[in-house]
C-alpha cells in the first residue's frame, strides 16, 4: 500500500470550475488516478485535474483509499450547486428563516453583515442594498435580485423592523447562533451531501456569478474584498453596471 497524499487545489481552465491534482511525482499514483475517466491531464497548467463538485471529489477519495493514497480537499471551499441552493432554500417554511438565508446567499453576504441590517438599509426601489461599516470598514452597495425583492416585500409586511432587519424575539439583532442553527436544519432537511456553513452560501453566490461571465473585478466590489487576490479564490469553481448584474438566485426554482 502507498503513503501517498493528493491535494486538491481550485482552477480554471477553459472557462470551467476545475480541481488541480497536486502531488510529488509517483509512477503509481499517476497511473492509479488515471484509471478516473474524470481526471485528465493539462498540458499547459502542466497538471492533472478534475470538474469540481463533491460528488467527484468523494468519487476520487474512495478511488485512491483502495491505494492508500489520501486525497486532501481543505484547499477547497465548499460550494453548493444552484440546485443545492434551490434545494436548500426551497425547504424553509419559516419567512424570517427563508428570507435571512435567501438574501445572505442573493447579496453574498457576510453573516455578520446580514445580521446587522438595517430597515433604511434597503433601497428596494432602487434595487441596491447598501452594507455599511463591514468588515475592513469599507461601505458598499451591493445589486438586489428581483426575485430577493419580492422576498424582503413579503417579509417586511410580515415582520415590522424597529431597529434591525431581521431581529430577535425580544428584540434586537437576530443572534449568529440562532442564524446558524436555522442553516443547520435547513442543511440537514434538504439532504445535501456536503457541510455547508452559512458561508458556504457566500461562496456559492460568488462561484456562480463567475460561472455566468460576471466580472471579476464586478465580483470583488460586491463582495467587499480590498485585495483582487483574495477574490481569485473563487475561479476554482468556474472561470456595465452594478445594477445591470444578474443574481444567480433569479435563476433558483422557488
Amino acid at each position: 500500500m502507498l503513503n501517498a497524499t493528493i491535494t486538491l487545489h481550485p482552477l480554471e481552465h477553459r472557462g470551467e470550475s476545475q480541481m488541480r491534482l497536486a502531488f510529488p511525482f509517483d509512477g503509481v499514483v499517476k497511473e492509479h488516478i488515471k484509471q478516473l475517466s474524470t481526471v485528465r491531464w493539462s498540458q499547459t497548467h502542466r497538471c492533472f485535474y478534475m470538474p469540481h463538485s463533491s460528488e467527484l471529489t468523494g468519487e476520487l477519495m474512495e478511488h485512491c483509499k483502495t491505494a492508500g493514497i489520501w486525497v486532501d480537499a481543505t484547499s477547497l471551499p465548499e460550494v453548493l450547486t444552484k440546485d443545492e441552493v434551490g434545494k436548500l432554500l426551497g425547504g424553509l417554511g419559516n419567512l424570517k428563516h427563508r428570507t435571512l438565508l435567501s438574501l445572505v446567499y442573493a447579496c453574498g453576504l457576510r453573516i455578520g453583515e446580514a445580521l446587522t441590517l438595517r430597515p433604511a438599509d434597503l433601497r428596494l426601489a432602487e434595487r441596491l442594498l447598501y452594507v455599511r461599516a463591514a468588515k475592513g470598514r469599507k461601505d458598499r452597495r451591493v445589486p438586489l435580485a428581483g426575485k430577493i425583492v419580492e422576498l424582503l416585500d413579503q417579509y417586511q409586511t410580515a415582520y415590522p423592523c424597529k431597529e434591525y432587519l431581521f431581529e430577535g424575539q425580544k428584540g434586537g439583532a437576530y443572534s449568529y447562533t440562532s442564524a446558524r442553527q436555522v442553516m443547520k436544519r435547513a442543511v440537514t432537511k434538504a439532504g445535501l451531501p456536503v457541510k455547508a456553513t452559512l458561508h458556504t452560501l457566500r461562496h456559492s453566490y460568488a462561484t456562480h456569478l463567475l460561472q455566468s461571465g460576471t466580472y471579476l473585478r464586478y465580483i470583488q466590489e460586491i463582495l467587499g474584498r480590498t485585495s483582487p487576490k483574495t477574490t481569485m479564490l473563487y475561479t476554482h469553481v468556474a472561470a456595465n453596471d452594478l445594477k445591470k448584474i444578474r443574481s444567480p438566485f433569479d435563476e433558483l426554482e422557488l
